[in-house]
């Protein structure tokens, strides 16, 4: 859904601004720290954190900053950690000859071994032997070797940071992607920037993508405070944002929240969507949209909250 960037075509990051591009993608934003007994395994990992950088690229319109590896030898076996800024995005522990299978409890009984939890969305699960991916995987289980557990974590974590990671240099290549007529009216102004700036965050924050700068421009520079034009833009990226949640007959699962909703009722429309297997959505006017996010946060940091006015042309809030 979220989902871990500004990219109205694919080669248009890479013809912008080369000069500009390959800082981003040499400063250092944090750090992977591996025990030692994962070192065989960094090349595969380094090979497949460019993957994830094109991946959320192509996905919200953010160049990842350089992330570069460390091996610790005061690590446990198979442990990784991961640093964004100064903040930890992610750890587990792996088993290199192992694979992690992913499932339901009666299909992970059908399996002798110790139950733990996946380092990414924390659920049941267990460390097998490689041999046993065929009958994991016709168990009905999510089969993943250790690189790929890695990856998972990584790339939540990025989705999670992407608006801390978010600094001025990357504006300047974003708003490379906007009509000039619009970006002359920012570049000039630091001020105006560094509000731009924020707005910028808090979409991310949301899981936004920062693809149509155009669209964000038009917003930002109808004016008002930090909060108003992040609202604004919302509605201007709605079609976006609605896709991303939306299934194949263009439907989106929602739960109607009414204006001053607590986190008490917040916590139980939760509950209802993930027992229906749903991506929890919440929806709310446009007036209460905001405060009601800023409610939910903390506790349900990954619950999206639109309001009625974010449903794009085609696409059905279904109840």
């Amino acid at each position: 859904m979220r989902r871990f960037f500004v990219f109205c075509a694919t080669a248009g990051l890479a013809l912008a601004n080369p000069g500009q591009v390959a800082k981003l993608l040499t400063t250092p934003c944090g750090e992977v720290r591996l025990a030692a007994d994962l070192q065989p395994v960094q090349a595969e990992m380094e090979k497949r954190l460019k993957s994830i950088r094109h991946y959320l690229v192509l996905e919200s319109g953010f160049v990842t900053p350089a992330l570069p590896f460390t091996v610790d030898k005061s690590l446990a076996p198979g442990h990784f950690e991961i640093t964004l800024g100064r903040q930890s995005a992610g750890k587990g522990d792996l088993r290199r000859d192992c694979i992690l299978v992913v499932a339901k409890a009666q299909v992970l009984a059908k399996f002798p071994e110790a139950q733990t939890t996946d380092p990414a969305y924390g659920l049941p699960a267990k460390w097998l032997p490689s041999s046993q991916k065929v009958a994991a995987t016709q168990a009905g289980a999510l089969v993943l070797d250790p690189v790929s557990v890695w990856a998972t974590v990584l790339t939540e974590g990025l989705r999670d940071h992407d608006q801390d990671l978010l600094i001025s240099d990357h504006l300047d290549l974003l708003l490379e992607n906007a009509p000039s007529a619009l970006s002359n009216r920012i570049v000039v102004d630091a001020s105006v920037r560094a509000k731009l700036l924020q707005v910028c965050r808090n979409l991310l924050a949301e899981g936004v993508g920062l693809r149509d700068m155009e669209a964000i421009c038009e917003a930002f520079i109808a004016g008002g405070d930090v909060d108003q034009c992040t609202e604004r833009a919302r509605q201007a990226l709605r079609a976006s944002i609605c896709r991303d949640l939306a299934d194949e007959k263009r439907n989106i699962s929602v739960v109607m929240m009414a204006p001053g909703a607590d986190l008490r009722a917040v916590k139980k429309a939760v509950d209802r969507l993930q027992k229906k297997g749903k991506v929890p959505v919440l929806c709310t006017s446009a007036a209460a949209r905001l405060a009601l996010r800023k409610l939910a946060a903390k506790d349900f940091p990954h619950t999206t909250i639109l309001s009625e006015e974010e449903r794009a042309p085609g696409f059905h809030f279904v109840l």
